[in-house]
Protein backbone atom coordinates (compact mmCIF):
# COMPACT_ATOMS: atom_id res chain seq x y z
CA UNK A 1 0.00 0.00 0.00
CA UNK A 2 0.88 3.67 -1.16
CA UNK A 3 2.34 5.71 2.18
CA UNK A 4 0.53 8.71 0.37
CA UNK A 5 -3.33 6.86 0.71
CA UNK A 6 -2.22 6.75 4.46
CA UNK A 7 -4.18 9.73 6.42
CA UNK A 8 -1.71 11.77 8.42
CA UNK A 9 -2.46 12.98 12.14
CA UNK A 10 -5.04 15.97 12.84
CA UNK A 11 -3.53 19.76 13.51
CA UNK A 12 -5.09 18.96 17.16
CA UNK A 13 -2.97 15.61 17.59
CA UNK A 14 0.13 17.18 16.38
CA UNK A 15 -0.13 19.89 18.99
CA UNK A 16 -0.67 17.65 21.59
CA UNK A 17 2.81 15.79 20.27
CA UNK A 18 4.50 18.94 20.57
CA UNK A 19 3.75 19.68 24.26
CA UNK A 20 6.17 16.56 25.38
CA UNK A 21 8.74 17.35 22.78
CA UNK A 22 9.41 20.86 23.67
CA UNK A 23 9.47 19.89 27.11
CA UNK A 24 12.05 17.21 26.69
CA UNK A 25 14.32 19.79 24.37
CA UNK A 26 14.23 22.55 26.84
CA UNK A 27 15.25 19.79 29.49
CA UNK A 28 18.04 17.92 27.43
CA UNK A 29 19.46 21.93 26.87
CA UNK A 30 19.68 22.40 30.19
CA UNK A 31 21.39 19.09 31.16
CA UNK A 32 23.27 19.66 28.47
CA UNK A 33 24.76 23.08 29.35
CA UNK A 34 24.98 21.90 32.74
CA UNK A 35 27.28 18.36 31.73
CA UNK A 36 29.45 21.46 29.14
CA UNK A 37 29.86 24.04 32.66
CA UNK A 38 30.45 21.34 34.98
CA UNK A 39 27.68 23.18 36.66
CA UNK A 40 25.79 21.55 39.57
CA UNK A 41 21.87 20.20 39.07
CA UNK A 42 19.38 22.42 40.64
CA UNK A 43 17.34 20.85 43.19
CA UNK A 44 18.81 17.38 42.58
CA UNK A 45 21.76 16.37 44.12
CA UNK A 46 23.59 14.43 46.85
CA UNK A 47 20.51 12.07 47.76
CA UNK A 48 20.87 8.27 48.32
CA UNK A 49 18.14 7.99 45.40
CA UNK A 50 18.22 11.11 43.75
CA UNK A 51 21.71 12.26 42.43
CA UNK A 52 21.94 13.97 39.05
CA UNK A 53 25.21 14.65 39.47
CA UNK A 54 26.39 11.49 39.85
CA UNK A 55 24.51 10.61 37.00
CA UNK A 56 25.14 13.40 34.90
CA UNK A 57 29.14 13.13 35.45
CA UNK A 58 29.79 9.31 34.63
CA UNK A 59 30.96 7.92 31.14
CA UNK A 60 27.17 6.88 30.87
CA UNK A 61 26.30 10.46 30.26
CA UNK A 62 28.99 10.87 27.29
CA UNK A 63 29.60 9.54 23.73
CA UNK A 64 33.35 9.74 23.36
CA UNK A 65 33.65 13.16 24.72
CA UNK A 66 29.79 14.43 23.83
CA UNK A 67 26.81 14.86 26.26
CA UNK A 68 24.18 12.35 24.67
CA UNK A 69 21.86 15.04 26.77
CA UNK A 70 23.02 16.97 23.32
CA UNK A 71 22.13 14.36 21.28
CA UNK A 72 18.73 14.44 22.51
CA UNK A 73 18.57 17.78 22.29
CA UNK A 74 19.03 17.43 18.22
CA UNK A 75 16.40 14.93 18.22
CA UNK A 76 13.79 16.80 19.73
CA UNK A 77 14.75 19.66 17.76
CA UNK A 78 14.38 17.28 14.66
CA UNK A 79 11.02 15.45 15.92
CA UNK A 80 9.42 19.28 16.51
CA UNK A 81 11.14 20.68 13.20
CA UNK A 82 9.43 17.80 11.12
CA UNK A 83 5.86 17.83 13.37
CA UNK A 84 5.59 21.34 12.06
CA UNK A 85 6.28 20.29 8.49
CA UNK A 86 3.71 17.40 8.85
CA UNK A 87 0.94 20.18 10.04
CA UNK A 88 1.17 22.49 7.12
CA UNK A 89 -1.18 21.80 4.53
CA UNK A 90 0.39 23.80 1.76
CA UNK A 91 3.05 21.40 1.55
CA UNK A 92 3.07 18.18 -1.19
CA UNK A 93 1.88 15.32 0.45
CA UNK A 94 4.77 13.21 -0.45
CA UNK A 95 6.99 15.75 2.07
CA UNK A 96 4.64 16.14 4.89
CA UNK A 97 4.51 12.16 4.97
CA UNK A 98 8.07 11.76 4.97
CA UNK A 99 8.16 14.12 7.74
CA UNK A 100 5.98 11.76 9.80
CA UNK A 101 8.00 8.91 8.91
CA UNK A 102 11.11 11.01 10.36
CA UNK A 103 8.93 11.91 13.57
CA UNK A 104 8.33 8.27 13.22
CA UNK A 105 11.95 6.92 13.33
CA UNK A 106 12.95 9.85 15.85
CA UNK A 107 10.43 8.43 18.67
CA UNK A 108 11.49 5.05 18.46
CA UNK A 109 14.79 6.64 18.66
CA UNK A 110 13.69 8.29 21.67
CA UNK A 111 12.35 5.59 23.49
CA UNK A 112 15.14 2.91 22.78
CA UNK A 113 17.62 5.29 24.47
CA UNK A 114 15.00 5.98 27.45
CA UNK A 115 14.78 2.02 28.12
CA UNK A 116 18.65 1.63 28.01
CA UNK A 117 19.44 4.90 30.03
CA UNK A 118 16.68 4.21 32.76
CA UNK A 119 18.12 0.77 32.56
CA UNK A 120 22.06 1.90 33.77
CA UNK A 121 20.63 4.32 36.16
CA UNK A 122 18.48 1.70 37.83
CA UNK A 123 20.99 -0.92 38.08
CA UNK A 124 24.36 0.40 37.02
CA UNK A 125 25.03 3.52 38.45
CA UNK A 126 21.92 2.71 41.55
CA UNK A 127 21.37 6.79 41.37
CA UNK A 128 18.32 8.08 39.74
CA UNK A 129 18.48 11.26 37.48
CA UNK A 130 14.52 13.44 38.11
CA UNK A 131 15.51 15.16 35.04
CA UNK A 132 16.50 12.76 32.95
CA UNK A 133 13.21 10.66 34.56
CA UNK A 134 11.01 13.35 32.98
CA UNK A 135 12.67 13.37 29.50
CA UNK A 136 12.54 9.81 28.70
CA UNK A 137 8.88 9.25 30.17
CA UNK A 138 8.25 12.41 27.29
CA UNK A 139 10.48 10.18 25.14
CA UNK A 140 8.45 7.55 25.70
CA UNK A 141 4.67 9.18 25.94
CA UNK A 142 5.63 10.75 22.07
CA UNK A 143 6.19 6.80 20.79
CA UNK A 144 3.22 5.49 22.28
CA UNK A 145 0.88 8.47 20.69
CA UNK A 146 3.09 8.22 17.03
CA UNK A 147 2.44 4.34 16.94
CA UNK A 148 -1.45 4.60 18.01
CA UNK A 149 -2.19 6.82 15.10
CA UNK A 150 0.45 5.73 12.23
CA UNK A 151 -0.50 4.84 9.42
CA UNK A 152 2.85 4.32 7.85
CA UNK A 153 3.55 0.76 6.03
CA UNK A 154 4.78 -1.66 7.70
CA UNK A 155 7.77 -2.56 5.60
CA UNK A 156 8.40 1.54 5.95
CA UNK A 157 7.87 1.64 9.84
CA UNK A 158 10.26 -1.95 10.15
CA UNK A 159 12.82 0.42 7.94
CA UNK A 160 12.95 3.10 9.96
CA UNK A 161 12.39 1.40 13.34
CA UNK A 162 15.94 -0.76 11.98
CA UNK A 163 18.09 2.45 12.20
CA UNK A 164 16.45 3.52 15.03
CA UNK A 165 17.44 0.60 16.93
CA UNK A 166 21.16 0.25 14.70
CA UNK A 167 21.80 4.03 15.97
CA UNK A 168 21.14 3.02 19.52
CA UNK A 169 23.48 -0.10 19.43
CA UNK A 170 26.10 2.02 17.94
CA UNK A 171 26.13 4.64 21.29
CA UNK A 172 25.82 1.70 23.39
CA UNK A 173 28.91 -0.21 21.78
CA UNK A 174 30.91 3.16 21.93
CA UNK A 175 29.98 4.01 25.67
CA UNK A 176 30.66 0.16 26.71
CA UNK A 177 34.30 0.84 25.07
CA UNK A 178 34.81 4.51 26.53
CA UNK A 179 37.25 4.87 29.37
CA UNK A 180 35.67 6.11 32.78
CA UNK A 181 36.18 10.13 33.42
CA UNK A 182 38.84 10.89 35.48
CA UNK A 183 37.19 12.35 39.03
CA UNK A 184 38.59 14.96 41.98
CA UNK A 185 37.89 15.18 45.12
CA UNK A 186 38.23 18.86 46.07
CA UNK A 187 39.12 19.35 49.99
CA UNK A 188 39.18 22.95 51.56
CA UNK A 189 41.49 23.22 54.99
CA UNK A 190 41.17 26.10 57.43
CA UNK A 191 44.06 28.47 57.97
CA UNK A 192 45.63 27.61 61.12
CA UNK A 193 47.75 30.16 63.26
CA UNK A 194 50.84 28.82 65.16
CA UNK A 195 53.07 31.35 67.47
CA UNK A 196 55.95 29.60 70.20
CA UNK A 197 59.23 31.27 71.78
CA UNK A 198 60.86 33.33 68.87
CA UNK A 199 59.14 31.67 66.51
CA UNK A 200 56.32 33.03 64.71
CA UNK A 201 54.10 32.09 61.74
CA UNK A 202 50.92 31.28 59.74
CA UNK A 203 49.67 28.88 57.08
CA UNK A 204 47.55 29.48 55.00
CA UNK A 205 46.89 25.79 53.26
CA UNK A 206 43.79 26.58 51.22
CA UNK A 207 45.70 28.75 49.02
CA UNK A 208 48.42 26.28 49.37
CA UNK A 209 50.62 29.42 50.52
CA UNK A 210 53.85 28.63 53.27
CA UNK A 211 56.20 30.99 54.31
CA UNK A 212 58.98 28.02 54.33
CA UNK A 213 61.64 30.91 55.63
CA UNK A 214 59.51 31.44 58.23
CA UNK A 215 58.95 27.70 58.45
CA UNK A 216 61.91 25.93 59.17
CA UNK A 217 64.09 29.40 60.85
CA UNK A 218 65.48 27.97 63.47
CA UNK A 219 65.41 30.11 67.08
CA UNK A 220 67.43 33.28 67.33
CA UNK A 221 69.09 34.37 70.44
CA UNK A 222 71.11 37.78 69.99
CA UNK A 223 73.35 36.56 73.27
CA UNK A 224 73.28 32.98 72.25
CA UNK A 225 76.55 33.25 70.04
CA UNK A 226 78.51 36.17 71.38
CA UNK A 227 81.89 35.40 72.77
CA UNK A 228 82.81 34.94 76.42
CA UNK A 229 83.79 38.10 78.37
CA UNK A 230 86.45 38.02 80.47
CA UNK A 231 85.58 39.96 83.51
CA UNK A 232 89.31 40.72 84.85
CA UNK A 233 90.26 42.02 81.30
CA UNK A 234 87.35 44.36 81.73
CA UNK A 235 88.42 45.74 85.18
CA UNK A 236 91.87 46.43 83.66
Amino acid sequence: MNCLQNPLPSRNLLVILAIPMLLALGISSYLTYASITSSEIAGCNGGKIFDCGHVLYSKWSKLAAFPVSGLAMLTYTLMLFATAVVSLDRLSNGIRHNSWTAVTGLSIAASLAAVYFIFLQVVVLKHLCAYCLIAHGCGLAITFMVLRVSRIPMPRLTSVASMAAVGIAVMVAVQINSKPPKTYIVKTYQPFAYSGTNVAFQADFTSGAVDDDDLFKPPVDDDLFLPPVDDEQDNH
